[in-house]
């Protein structure tokens, strides 16, 4: 039993400090965009993209190709070389757009960009040749960086739209398809940065996803960018929800572990946590009366 929490324990500070900072970095490009800084050539989408429903299809569709693309060349190819290209692409995006919102903090644009750029060359290299030390803070980057990236570019109401579409995808690819879990079995096998991995160290690695002893857990990082993405997104109305939707994405962490313990098989982690996440920021909005949508 210690050995089970002891891990849970490490996922949910790993868990904690990624979306915590992916938050932070949002907050700090929202603000230097506003102001015509760097970060405002850094939206993902423009004006009216920002605000149209369809965006939130749109985005679901390039996950499907993205998932797709993974599943095709993992049966493809044995080896792990394409799909770590993959994987690093998505870093120098996410792991840029985070290190730059937080150097913001410290230093001017000149130097954030310079410093940013560095530190993800550094990090990428690093991760080519010795993979296992670099997973999770790679992982960890890769969807905090997206999700603040996210954040800044859509309006809270596609953001809630799109989380929405995405729980619903989970769903069926966890409980219907099944598909995900054959994702989840690729990345554990190639220990690909699509997922944070607390692991006992010294005992036999063996697969949650298949059911047997826990001496692993990992969540993906769909799990970690959305509440980043839902927070970002809350700070143009208010600065205090993205820190209600921080702190109750928190709580619907462990409410997926106990949903995990009660039902004995793999679960869409991002039903519990974002369901909790805007469930309490709601009620705060509403108990506050602040108009979120």
């Amino acid at each position: 039993m210690y050995k089970t929490v002891s891990i849970i324990g490490k996922l949910f500070v790993l868990f904690a400090v990624f979306v915590g900072l992916g938050l932070m970095a949002g907050m700090s490009l929202y603000l230097d965009g506003s102001k015509g800084g760097f970060s405002s050539n850094l939206y993902l989408l423009d004006a009216e993209e920002k605000t149209n429903p369809l965006t939130a299809v749109e985005l679901l569709i390039y996950i499907l190709i993205g998932t797709g693309v993974v599943l095709v060349l993992s049966k493809i190819f044995k080896g792990k070389t394409p799909l770590l290209a993959i994987e690093l692409i998505a870093f120098l995006f996410g792991g840029f757009a985070l290190t730059y919102g937080l150097f913001l903090y410290f230093e001017n644009s000149s130097r954030a960009l310079f410093l940013s750029a560095l530190f993800v060359v550094a990090l990428a290299l690093r991760r080519i040749i010795e993979p296992k030390s670099t997973k999770n803070i790679i992982a960890g980057m890769s969807a905090a960086g997206i999700g603040a990236l996210l954040g800044i570019s859509l309006s809270p109401l596609i953001a809630l739209l799109f989380i929405l579409i995405l729980i619903a995808y989970d769903v069926v690819s966890v409980f219907i398809t099944k598909h995900m879990l054959d994702i989840a079995r690729v990345v554990v096998r190639h220990e690909l940065a699509f997922t944070i991995t607390a692991v006992e160290k010294g005992k036999e690695i063996v697969e949650k996803i298949v059911g047997k002893s826990p001496f692993r857990i990992d969540l993906g990082t769909g799990d970690l960018f959305a509440p980043v993405l839902f927070s970002v997104s809350l700070y143009s109305i208010s600065p205090a929800l993205p820190l209600i939707a921080y702190i109750s994405s928190l709580l619907g962490f462990w409410v997926m572990i106990a949903m995990l313990f009660l039902l004995k098989r793999p679960l869409p982690a991002l039903l519990p946590i974002m369901g909790t996440s805007i469930a309490f920021t709601a009620g705060f909005a509403f108990i506050n009366q602040i108009q979120i949508f």
